[in-house]
């Protein structure tokens, strides 16, 4: 939905300017933020994305840029493609002297777990290096936010549960991996991928990687039969 989009509003342009540009010639890439079309669908699965304009290129490039993500928003945002509330905007973060807070820190860690949906993989590649470089200049206090939610994954007790809570399983889950995936510099952002890293670097034993495949495989598809199963304003919020 996201590519066909984009693809529409290049379209666009080019007819309304009367140009034949592809998209490699315009500065622009629409980047995926946190679980957003991801097989595990864990709690941050909603639909995020990042609009990237490249900002070291020529002012005509960069208003080619504006004009088709005009033209994007219009039909991805505003046409109500997906019945829940949505907004957008441009914002302009200064990775190396901005300081780390909660409000802050949500937002970059989602940035963290980032892939290329549509447009120029030139400007794709220059914002994941700059996301790479903010993430080693922050690596404290990133790993310092990660503990505070050291409570989703230590063990609370040892009762049977009938009913478990798969939203609260998942979430413990993400902040382990997170954790070590930031604390070990790990390039893999699926949690499956994960997981397989960890056991090839000899970080999980066998039995506990084969473990948590088998209990991922199973929160996984729980979570999206659940998902499925929603309805109203929030069927599109996987996280809801």
């Amino acid at each position: 939905m996201v590519k066909a989009s984009y693809r529409t509003a290049l379209g666009l342009f080019n007819q309304s300017r009367g140009t034949s540009l592809q998209e490699n010639d315009i500065p622009v890439a629409i980047v995926a933020r946190g679980g957003y079309g991801r097989e595990e669908m864990y709690f941050r699965s909603d639909v995020d994305l990042q609009i990237v304009l490249q900002n070291e290129t020529t002012e005509v490039n960069k208003d080619n840029g504006r004009q088709v993500m005009h033209y994007f928003e219009y039909l991805f945002v505003f046409q109500n493609i997906f019945p829940t509330a949505s907004s957008s905007g441009f914002s302009v973060i200064d990775t190396e002297n901005q300081d780390f807070n909660q409000l802050t820190f949500t937002s970059f860690h989602s940035l963290l777990e980032h892939r290329l949906i549509a447009g120029n993989p030139v400007v794709y590649n220059e914002f994941k290096s700059s996301i790479k470089t903010a993430s080693l200049i922050h690596r404290d206090s990133i790993l310092k936010e990660c503990f505070q939610h050291k409570t989703y994954f230590e063990i609370q007790n040892t009762v049977f549960q009938q009913e478990p809570n798969i939203k609260e399983e998942l979430r413990r889950l993400y902040w382990a991996t997170s954790l070590v995936r930031i604390r070990e510099s790990f390039e893999k952002i699926n949690i499956f991928e994960l997981l397989s890293e960890l056991h090839t670097k000899k970080k999980i034993s066998t039995l506990a990687f084969k473990n948590l495949n088998h209990a991922l495989n199973f929160l996984s598809r729980t979570r999206l039969f659940l998902h499925c199963l929603q309805h109203g304003s929030h069927k599109d919020v996987l996280r809801y």
